[in-house]
């Protein structure tokens, strides 16, 4: 099926054909592997490194490529395609590094974005991070330095960052918060086990543990407000999703075409291919409005209307790959559901995005308040 109305350009189109080609020439093959054996890809994101796929957000004043937020979207939909948990240590990586892309000093971006450059590092972020009544971090200020206090639950790349993206409350003052760059190796940062995921295995989320862990003013992002950041954290969220959704319709047609039931195929029974035609038109729905979003806040900047489509983005891509997810495995019936078909493992993948860093229905909750002025 042909793109969304909203063309990419000869450049975009150029990555999306890389992101593509390393999809399914590495991602795609591994990505059993990973669902059995849970792991960071490690050797797959260095792969990905190489090719400018990982932190490509980065400007040219850390000489990183300064690819956009459309740009990064279409990268993480084809190499979620392959498999979103090998990819979520990419798009943990790139929600990461957006307040520092935007609000970061020059200092701040030589000291922590220009090694992502150099080296085949990732960031991390806590979940708090998008979602506040998730904080539960504490700091106190002494002298010039911060201290960090407190467990902290789900922090994406958890254990395999350079450093990670951390809010948390003044302990003297509830309501006041800060986000902090907590590099990994901080003295008493200490991560439990890993996460036992139902899909995307290979995302490594983990707790953990602050106690004193000290930090200094250039370790502050003074972002005044989160203007932009939400906004394009939605839309990766939203990309990611789409490309489980498209590898599962892929995997359905496939399947319709080769099982047969009353002498022909699946697929030409009017209730399978109504099914197979509602997988496509809401996959590309999905598309168009993450593409329309990011082009408007790639051009215009944030703003309530933007925010808005960015969660109407999300919302609507985490359902619809739990329903694209589910419907692939109805087609393929009792086989839907075993091992020997990858369409299982999607709809699992489907339901962490529903469900993890914030769910769809935290962001309809945020569209309703926007739209009564609540």
């Amino acid at each position: 099926m042909a793109t969304s109305g909203l063309f990419l350009s000869d450049e975009k189109e150029q990555f999306q054909k890389l992101a593509k080609d390393f999809s399914q020439g590495e991602i795609e093959s591994k990505a059993e592997h990973f669902d059995i054996k849970p792991e960071f890809p490690s050797n797959l994101v260095h792969k990905a490194w190489e090719l400018g796929l990982v932190n490509s957000m980065i400007g040219d004043d850390c000489d990183g490529l300064g690819l956009d937020i459309l740009d990064v979207c279409v990268i993480l939909e084809e190499l979620a395609a392959g498999c979103s948990g090998i990819a979520g240590a990419i798009e943990s990586s790139a929600i990461a590094v957006l307040p520092l892309v935007k609000y970061a000093s020059a200092e701040q971006k030589a000291k922590f974005l220009k090694p992502l450059v150099e080296s085949p590092f990732v960031a991390g972020y806590a979940s708090s991070f998008l979602q506040k009544e998730k904080i539960q971090l504490v700091y106190k200020q002494e002298g010039s330095e911060y201290v960090l206090t407190g467990r902290q639950e789900g922090i994406f790349n958890g254990g395999h960052a350079a450093w990670y993206l951390v809010c948390a409350k003044d302990a003297s003052n509830r309501d006041k918060t800060l986000l902090f760059i907590v590099p990994g190796d901080s003295s008493g940062l200490q991560f439990e086990e890993k996460l036992q995921l139902m899909g995307r295995k290979a995302l490594s989320v983990r707790d953990a543990t602050f106690t004193n862990v000290r930090l200094s003013e250039s370790n502050l992002i003074n972002a005044v407000s989160k203007s932009g950041i939400e906004s394009a954290a939605n839309l990766f969220i939203a990309a990611g999703a789409t490309g489980v959704a498209r590898s599962a319709m892929h995997l359905a047609i496939e399947y319709s075409k080769q099982r047969q039931t009353f002498g022909r195929p699946i697929a030409q029974h009017q209730a399978v291919n109504f099914m197979l035609a509602d997988m496509a038109k809401e996959i590309e729905t999905a598309r168009l409005l993450i593409w329309q979003a990011a082009s408007v806040l790639d051009k215009d900047g944030d703003s309530p209307s933007v925010k808005a489509k960015s969660l109407a983005a999300r919302a609507f891509a985490q359902d619809m790959a739990m329903k694209v997810t589910t419907d692939a495995v109805q087609v393929l019936g009792g086989y839907g559901y075993t091992r020997e078909y990858k369409v299982e493992k999607l709809m699992r993948d489907a339901k962490v995005y529903q469900v993890s860093t914030s769910s769809s229905s935290c962001a309809k909750a945020e569209i309703a308040k926007m739209l009564v002025n609540v």
